[in-house]
């Protein structure tokens, strides 16, 4: 842990400022150690250069979501090359100057993907927070970055108090308890007229999904120990890979129109085709190890900014299956404003 994190953290119940006591140190960071409240009390440790600021969960649904995936980032840490192109595909309509100079918000790092090109981007700080194991794998991919810094916490519960210009929540909410109690959460964290960027899965056009493969994942797949799961999300991707490659991709690059009104599923599939085999076999994956998984409706998706009286909000139906949603923070309580993208 940097000792500059301490001037973005403090206590997630009481929002007091921690007091650190060090244990060890290593490469300049703190290695182990105590974060104490200097006003309730409560005391966290920092093991493994990682803030653990993290209570203990009652919820068996939120503990078996959070071994899963921490499980499949512990499998899944490799870094593509074209992981750069796929962040600022998801965080659309925000580009790389978006993040210049600016406190980043990564709400459900994961192994920290996406954390590292927000850095990158120039970020002044750039802060990932996830729920489960797989934030020392993050802490392995952004380590060297000195503007980088990885938490474990709960994104309902979450150690800020409006320390942040911009937050992104990519594939996350979705797969928590309460999707929209979490989004409100997050946004606490944002300054007045910060930036909201969150993408959530789409009930529109997943009719399908919501009925047949969510049944399949809850009762069945997200039980299985994870080799067992990767070997069947491999065995799905041998059968799947060549299907993209041969349909879906040419028929995109060379836009058969035809066959596009044809093949079922085809902005999303097209996307999928233009990627390796290791990443289709991670989005396989992924879709299957999660217990909870909530298909977001647009207007209810759209009611979470309302309540939170944000302005300027965009709403982008992403691959015809999924919502992405952009707005600004705005303390004075103006009507929300904005367009859709659909």
């Amino acid at each position: 842990m940097k000792e500059k994190l301490l001037e973005l953290i403090c206590c997630p119940h009481c929002k007091s400022d921690f007091s650190v006591i060090v244990d060890k140190t290593a490469d300049g960071e703190i290695r182990s150690g105590t974060l104490t409240c200097d006003s309730c009390g409560k005391i966290y440790k920092i093991t493994d250069f990682i803030p653990r600021i993290l209570d203990s969960h009652e919820d068996p649904a939120v503990s078996k979501t959070s071994e899963n995936f921490g499980n499949q980032w512990t499998m899944f840490k490799e870094m593509y090359s074209f992981y750069k192109e796929e962040f600022l595909n998801w965080v659309y309509p925000l580009k790389e100057d978006d993040f210049k100079g600016k406190k980043v918000l990564d709400a459900g790092c994961g192994m920290a993907r996406f954390l590292y090109y927000a850095a990158e981007f120039g970020a002044e700080e750039a802060v990932g927070v996830d729920i489960s194991s797989s934030v020392d794998t993050a802490y392995r991919t952004v380590k060297n970055k000195p503007n980088a810094h990885v938490i474990q916490a709960d994104l309902a519960n979450l150690p800020f108090d409006r320390e942040f210009d911009l937050f992104y929540s990519i594939g996350v909410l979705h797969h928590t308890t309460d999707p929209e109690g979490c989004f409100h959460s997050v946004c606490k964290a944002l300054k007045p007229g910060g930036t909201a960027h969150a993408w959530v899965y789409g009930y529109e056009n997943n009719e399908w999904i919501v009925n047949w493969v969510n049944p399949l994942r809850k009762n069945f797949t997200s039980k299985l120990p994870t080799g067992i799961l990767s070997a069947i999300s491999f065995a799905i991707t041998l059968f799947l890979q060549p299907i993209l490659k041969i349909f879906y991709y040419p028929t995109g690059v060379k836009n058969i129109a035809f066959l596009k009104k044809r093949l079922p599923y085809f902005p999303y599939m097209y996307w999928l085709s233009r990627r390796n085999f290791a990443h289709t076999h991670v989005v396989v994956h992924d879709h299957l190890t999660a217990p909870v998984a909530f298909y977001i409706k647009k207007e209810d998706f759209r009611s979470w900014f309302d309540k939170e009286k944000m302005e300027d909000l965009e709403l982008v139906h992403r691959n015809k299956n999924s919502w992405t949603g952009v707005a600004r923070s705005n303390p004075y309580g103006s009507p929300v404003s904005g367009r859709d993208d659909t």
